[in-house]
């Protein structure tokens, strides 16, 4: 799952928010109580007419609107890192399970797992320009029963672990190349494998894909290319490639992994193209002249300028769909793209795979995935002042499940994992649990 970022977090008062407690009642009195509500529920109905969605009680929140705070739900847990400290809050009632001190002072949380916590750190700033790109001179790994640190290596994590390990990047000294690739185990940050760069200048990018990926593409400046089997470091292929790094915005345009194809978006004499390798020989297997700009719209490649979006399979070349008005598509999860759109709505959920509409979306609506079956939430706004209403919608047929209302909510700040929401309000952090409303 992509991580979405949550919005802002405050440090003035980090105390869990929890909803006044419930009185409790006799038998008798519930009997009675039950009784009446039937009554007055009754009454209410025929009077207003259709029922109103349900609200959507927040489970508990944390005050503050801090930019400087790094959070991140995971399983059933809300990590936030200030500074140096990192704080574990029990994703259901806002307990704290740990704090644990950490010894750097530049980190940002990166990702995790059930069994470890990331942290990237880059120690100094590499650079006093305001508009150079940070990366992670190491990683750390944190116990997230505990807090304690697990193991400590250099490099930065290249995309989110699996099958229990990781594969880090080391750069070198000014950054502007990896001279080193490590595979370690998640638990205790045992070395797996390693591999130098090729060249003393070391390999300007290193590429991969999801992380279900089995091939790791690494290129040298003048298009060298090398690709790696994840599992066990060793050459899969080795090859030239059309690529130069960007000098003038000019040259690089994309670089992408699909599956066993690795496809390069770059300028030639008669403009830009779109070239396709098979990772395992490095065979060409189609090429194109582009009309704009190359992203990833898994499963399939699109192909978009300022006046529509067309999509590619990544193994032939071959056009499967082209919608005018639609621009700056965004792969949001497998079969699902976010696009800005010229006609009746501002923006548009589409699938991948056909290019039909799924839904229209708000300028302002935020779009969430639940990991465990891959349905989105839309959480949309008639401005941003104005209440969330929450809704799930079945890509297949474009249909909403109103869910309640909550907000206001940033745009573009939840993040869903589980049963549970965490969105950032103008004031506070909410957690919520529409899971719950799902299943009940």
């Amino acid at each position: 799952m992509p991580v979405i970022e949550l919005g802002q977090l405050g440090a003035d008062d980090e105390t869990p928010t929890a909803p006044p407690p419930r009185l409790r009642l006799t038998t008798g009195t519930r009997a009675l109580l039950a009784v009446t509500l039937a009554v007055l529920v009754l009454a209410v109905t025929a009077a207003s007419g259709p029922p109103r969605e349900p609200a959507i009680g927040p489970l508990w929140s944390l005050p503050g609107n801090d930019a400087s705070a790094g959070r991140l739900l995971a399983g059933d847990v809300l990590y936030v890192l200030r500074g140096r400290e990192l704080t574990a809050y029990d994703g259901r009632s806002g307990r704290v399970r740990w704090r644990s001190a950490q010894p750097d002072e530049r980190l940002w949380l990166s990702s995790s797992r059930p069994e470890v916590l990331l942290l990237a750190t880059t120690g100094a700033p590499r650079s006093a320009d305001p508009d150079a790109v940070e990366y992670a001179r190491a990683t750390i790994a944190v116990d997230p029963a505990s807090g304690r640190q697990l193991w400590r290596l250099p490099g930065e994590v290249s995309y989110p672990p699996y099958d229990g390990r990781v594969l880090l990047l080391e750069r070198t000294a000014d950054g502007q190349a990896v001279r080193t690739l490590r595979s370690a185990a998640l638990g205790d940050g045992r070395l797996l494998w390693s591999r130098p760069a090729t060249t003393s200048t070391g390999w300007p990018v290193v590429f991969v894909d999801s992380p279900v990926a089995d091939r790791i593409v690494t290129m040298t400046a003048d298009g060298g290319a090398e690709i790696l089997d994840s599992a066990d470091g060793r050459p899969v292929s080795r090859g030239q490639l059309p690529w130069r790094p960007v000098r003038d915005n000019e040259t690089l345009l994309n670089i992408l992994i699909v599956g066993h194809t690795v496809v390069i978006a770059a300028r030639a004499g008669d403009g830009p193209h779109a070239w396709a390798y098979d990772t395992e020989t490095l065979r060409q297997t189609w090429d194109t002249r582009l009309t704009g700009s190359l992203t990833g719209c898994a499963p399939v490649l699109c192909v978009y300028d300022l006046q529509e979006t067309s999509a590619v399979d990544p193994r032939t070349g071959t056009e499967l769909w082209r919608r005018a008005g639609t621009t700056n598509p965004a792969g949001f999860a497998d079969g699902l793209v976010v696009a800005d759109n010229d006609g009746s709505a501002p923006r548009v959920l589409l699938d991948s795979r056909t290019g039909r509409e799924i839904t229209p979306l708000r300028s302002t609506t935020t779009v969430t995935l639940d990991p465990a079956d891959g349905i989105p939430y839309l959480l949309e706004a008639a401005d941003i002042t104005a209440p969330d209403v929450v809704t799930r919608i079945d890509p297949a047929t474009g249909r909403r499940a109103v869910l309640g209302r909550v907000g206001p909510i940033g745009p573009d700040s939840c993040q869903t994992e589980g049963a549970l929401m965490a969105c950032q309000a103008p004031t506070e952090l909410v957690i919520l649990t529409p899971g719950a409303l799902r299943a009940g």
